[in-house]
């Protein structure tokens, strides 16, 4: 599986296409919280390791 973002400079009226494989992981591994701006981000229940964040926003 593949991940696309397309990236667009509203100012340039350019884009950029960013495409790179999609990790697999398993959603139980990870303890998943809200942090102090309202994003998601999932921590590995094994090494405490933060290793994602998903904002609502798409910032």
């Amino acid at each position: 599986m593949r991940t696309v973002i397309l990236i667009r400079n509203i100012n340039k009226l350019e884009f950029t296409l960013f495409e790179t494989e999609t990790n697999k992981f398993i959603p139980g591994e990870y303890e998943w919280r809200e942090n102090k701006n309202g994003n998601l981000e999932g921590i590995n229940k094994v090494n405490k390791e933060h290793k994602f964040t998903w904002q609502p926003s798409g910032g």
